[in-house]
C-alpha cells in the first residue's frame, strides 16, 4: 500500500518559514473535506480497460488521521528537529523555504501514521511528534537511518506538496505544466520518448508532463538522482512501467489524476504497481511557537 500525503501552499500561514523551532497542529474542521472518494482515481491508462474511466479507489480515500483503525484521535502537532530548519533557512527565496517546510511536515504526518501505534498521548490529549533529521544517500534520497522500513519521497511543483511514503523503496514527482525549453525533450528523453511526443498530437504537452514527472519519480526510486542519466531508462506511462535499457530491468510506474487540477501530474514508482490512497490536508494550519523559556504554555499562534 502507497499512501500519498499532499497540501495546497495557502494552508501554511504568511512568514511559515521563519517560525524556527515551532510546533505545527491543526485548526479548523476535523472531519472529511476532501473531494468526494469516487473523483481520486488511480489511472490505468494501457491496461485492457484503458478504454474505461480510470480505477476508482472506494472508501479508503482518508481525510488526516481519520483511518478507522487509528488509536489517537487528535492530529499531532509536528516538531521538526533542527537540522530541517537550517535547511529551510539556506533556501534563498521565501517560497522555496515555504516547499521544503511543506515537504518536511508532509513526511512527518506520514511518519507519524507509520508509528502510531508506539505513540503516547500526552494528559491533555495532545500529541507533540518529533520529525528526526534526514540522512542523504550520494544519490540526494532522504532516509531515517533508524527507520529502515519507512520510505518516502518528496515533492513539490507550483501550490503543492506531496510526500509518498511506503514500506518500500519509492519515488514520487509532482510536476505543474508551464512553458519549457523546445530543447529540452531532445536533452532528457529517450528516441522512444521523444516519438511518442511526436505521435501525440494536441496532447504533446500533457504528455511531456507525465514523462519528465515519471523519470523525475523514477530516479527518486532509485537513489541515483539525476546522475543516473535520464537517457539511460524510458517511462511508459500507457503501459504503467519504466524499462531501463540496460540490463533492461523494470519498475512499476503509476500516475494520479488530481479532480480540478488539469495542470497537476503526479507519477509514483516503486518495484511493482501497488493500491494507493491519497491523504490531503485540507485543513488551515496553526503554528504554535514557544516561548522563550521553551514551556509550551508560553506558546502563541501564528495565523
Amino acid at each position: 500500500m502507497i499512501q500519498i500525503y499532499m497540501m495546497r501552499e495557502e494552508l501554511l500561514p504568511e512568514k511559515a518559514e521563519a517560525c524556527v523551532g515551532s510546533r505545527f497542529s491543526f485548526t479548523g474542521k476535523q472531519e472529511n473535506t476532501a473531494v468526494p472518494a469516487q473523483e481520486l482515481r488511480l489511472s490505468r491508462t494501457g491496461s485492457k480497460a484503458a478504454s474505461t474511466p480510470p480505477a476508482v479507489m472506494p472508501a479508503q480515500e482518508r481525510t488526516f488521521f481519520r483511518a478507522e483503525d487509528q488509536a489517537v484521535s487528535t492530529p499531532p502537532a509536528v516538531i521538526l528537529a533542527q537540522e530541517h530548519w537550517r535547511r529551510i533557512e539556506r533556501c534563498a527565496a521565501a517560497q522555496d523555504k515555504r516547499r521544503r517546510l511543506m515537504g518536511c511536515l508532509l513526511t512527518a504526518w506520514a511518519f507519524y501514521d507509520y508509528k502510531r501505534t508506539a505513540l503516547q498521548e500526552k494528559e491533555d490529549g495532545v500529541v507533540e511528534w518529533t520529525l528526526p533529521a534526514f540522512v542523504w544517500q550520494d544519490g540526494g534520497k532522504p532516509f531515517l537511518p533508524e527507520e529502515p522500513d519507512f520510505c518516502f519521497s518528496i515533492s513539490h511543483s507550483g501550490a503543492f506538496a506531496v510526500c509518498a511514503a511506503a514500506a518500500v523503496p519509492i519515488g514520487a514527482d509532482i510536476q505543474k505544466k508551464r512553458p519549457v525549453s523546445s530543447g529540452l525533450a531532445r536533452r532528457v528523453f529517450t528516441e522512444a520518448e521523444r516519438q511518442a511526443l511526436e505521435e501525440a498530437g494536441e496532447k504533446q504537452e500533457e504528455l511531456f508532463f507525465r514523462l519528465w514527472s515519471a523519470k523525475e519519480a523514477y530516479v527518486k526510486y532509485t537513489g541515483r538522482g539525476m546522475r543516473q542519466g535520464m537517457q539511460t531508462f524510458t517511462a511508459q506511462p500507457e503501459q504503467g512501467r519504466i524499462l531501463e535499457q540496460k540490463p533492461g530491468k523494470t519498475a512499476g510506474l503509476m500516475e494520479i489524476c488530481l479532480p480540478g487540477e488539469k495542470d497537476y501530474c503526479i507519477s509514483v514508482c516503486c518495484a511493482e504497481r501497488d493500491d494507493i490512497i491519497l491523504k490531503k490536508v485540507d485543513a488551515p494550519i496553526v503554528i504554535c511557537c514557544a516561548g522563550e523559556s521553551g514551556n509550551p504554555s508560553a506558546r502563541q499562534s501564528i495565523k
